[in-house]
């Protein structure tokens, strides 16, 4: 069975994309883990209390957005794994003001 690494890899992932997706799944196991969660396991209403946590730390709404993106990267490589049959988090997007522009 690939590891995550060599799924992102696979998926066509610069190695520093590879590195960054799996510094922040890192985090957000970690997270679960002290929320007695487990991250492969983790329902919507689980995600968004992440959100809630980001919005505590003051994080901006892109940078939740990034985040996002990695779990649900995360999310399809369980689902590629066949350790899942959901991904919570495909279509959950933090709105965030749209720029003017010139």
């Amino acid at each position: 069975m690939m590891n995550y690494k060599q799924y992102l890899r696979l998926e066509g992932y610069s190695e520093v994309s590879v590195s960054r997706f799996n510094k922040r799944i890192e985090h957000f196991v970690s997270w679960c883990k002290n929320k007695g969660l487990k991250a492969d396991k983790d329902s919507y209403k689980d995600v968004r209390r992440r959100v809630k946590d980001y919005k505590k730390r003051r994080l901006k709404d892109s940078t939740i957005n990034i985040e996002l993106n990695s779990i649900s990267r995360y999310f399809q490589y369980l689902i590629a794994c066949e350790k899942r049959k959901d991904n919570p988090v495909k279509n959950l997007k933090i709105k965030t003001p749209s720029r003017r522009q010139l």
